[in-house]
């Protein structure tokens, strides 16, 4: 990859986004719960339950260069919160062409996408929906409702104790994803100097 200005290609826009990682013990319950789904449907796009996330705030493609600006702002609304519970619902549904697992509702969880909202410069165009994303589909509705009906998830708790600045990778079989960097609630020390 040739730098800017260099006469050659710029470097590609990193696909960014702000979330909440789950840990592995509540990944490992919800995929017990989503097993026999995934065995009905295998046709849908089923999320891998390494990647499962919950997506606090998406920035899409940034340019290489404005990935220490992006931090500093992550950084800083970190900085406002606290660590909190999430608590899976145990129930699931559906919107456009996704199928996900409900989170109950959580007031730091969406005041820090409040925050990253306003710190971003955007404006919240709808009410946040916290969710595990479990499966995707091109083709009618219907046979994701049935599956959000039948759907029996846990409803176990955690401590969010970071938000977490996430990259995603288009890649056969799905988006893979990881963690770039993260950052404390409620530590004015993890912001950078």
């Amino acid at each position: 990859m040739t730098g800017a200005g260099s006469g050659g290609d710029r470097p590609a826009r990193l696909r960014l986004f702000v979330a909440v990682t789950v840990p592995e013990g509540i990944r490992a319950t919800v995929d017990e719960a989503v097993a026999p789904l995934r065995a009905e449907a295998p046709e849908l796009r089923w999320t891998a339950a390494e990647g499962w996330h919950l997506t606090v705030w998406f920035l899409g493609g940034v340019e290489p260069d404005r990935v220490q600006d992006v931090e500093a702002g992550v950084a800083r609304v970190a900085a406002t919160g606290h660590p909190f519970t999430l608590r899976l619902s145990g129930t699931a549904g559906t919107f456009s062409s996704v199928l996900w697992a409900g989170i109950e509702p959580a007031p730091m969880l969406e005041e820090l996408a409040r925050g990253l909202a306003t710190w971003f410069g955007d404006e919240m165009e709808r009410p946040f929906h916290a969710h595990l994303t479990l499966a995707r589909t091109d083709g009618a509705r219907r046979p994701l409702k049935e599956l959000a009906e039948r759907y029996e998830g846990p409803t176990a708790p955690w401590t969010v104790r970071h938000l977490a600045l996430m990259r995603s990778r288009l890649a056969v079989g799905g988006s893979r994803y990881e963690v770039c960097n993260e950052w404390p609630l409620g530590l004015p020390s993890s912001m950078p100097g």
